[in-house]
């Protein structure tokens, strides 16, 4: 099978990624059978660590899915990335197999892709509409109780506006998610002077405070000693997220700081 996404997204079973296209090509067609009873998908954890370092941020997400069923199904992983990222690497675990993205032009993955499908290696769709090229989606299909791991890693330089830097992680499993944590680790240049993690902004809120901290995250500074490093973990409890729903928490967890520059050139 080849994965490709474009900027327009393919998907096959290979996969090579990045901002202009990807393509991945490995595992064998899947059989599909008719049989058996179709169950939802669960996802036993999603995983997001970043790691901002001199105002470079590189963000891993990992998503794991299982079919509970007795029928194939189909995973749909979505990730929106902010509008300034890149993605770098995005790989799929399947069987214990990683099949893993290599970066090529649009015309070369789609090339790759036309080769593989000529060949008669399994192939299918990440599809990606240009108006929305910070969504980045891909659906696989799973055996009655199998199991697909997701990776993505995806890059940005932030940007200091109002006096802050903003990173800002979407977060939007679809369903309560037992193991469910967001790690960020800042080490800066200069000592931290300011450093907020407002609430999660959540997508069905309409009286949300901007300025409220969070009462979930856990916001640790002057990490190993250190004036330049902080750590922010962000693990709610089932309880948290079923508050929001029965789909669960759907928004943006977002990490505001600053530097001190006395004494420094701007």
């Amino acid at each position: 099978m080849i994965f490709i996404i474009v900027t327009s997204l393919y998907f096959v079973k290979l996969t090579q990624c990045f901002p202009q296209s990807l393509v991945t090509t490995g595992i064998d067609k899947t059989e599909v059978r008719s049989e058996g009873q179709v169950l939802p998908l669960e996802i036993s954890k999603f995983h997001v660590n970043s790691t901002i370092q001199f105002r470079y941020a590189r963000t891993q997400v990992v998503s794991h899915f299982k079919n509970p069923g007795t029928a194939p199904n189909k995973a749909k992983f979505t990730m929106v990335i902010p509008d300034s990222a890149f993605i770098s690497n995005f790989s799929m675990i399947i069987k214990e197999v990683e099949y893993v993205a290599e970066v090529k032009e649009k015309e070369e993955a789609k090339k790759t892709f036309d080769e593989a499908v000529s060949a008669g290696r399994g192939a299918g769709i990440v599809s990606k509409d240009t108006r929305d090229a910070n969504i980045f989606t891909v659906e696989t299909n799973i055996e009655p109780g199998e199991k697909v791991v997701f990776k993505l890693i995806y890059e940005e330089l932030l940007e200091r506006k109002s006096g802050m830097y903003k990173h800002s992680i979407n977060i939007d499993p679809n369903q309560i998610v037992d193991d469910l944590k967001i790690e960020i680790f800042i080490n800066e240049s200069l000592p931290i002077s300011s450093l907020s993690v407002p609430e999660l902004v959540q997508s069905n809120e309409i009286d949300f405070t901007a300025n409220e901290e969070s009462k979930v995250a856990e916001v640790e500074r002057d990490v190993d000693g250190i004036a330049n490093n902080a750590r922010i973990v962000f693990a709610p409890e089932r309880t948290y997220q079923e508050e929001a729903g029965a789909q669960g928490i759907s928004g943006q967890f977002i990490v505001k700081y600053d530097v001190d520059r006395k004494g420094q050139e701007n």
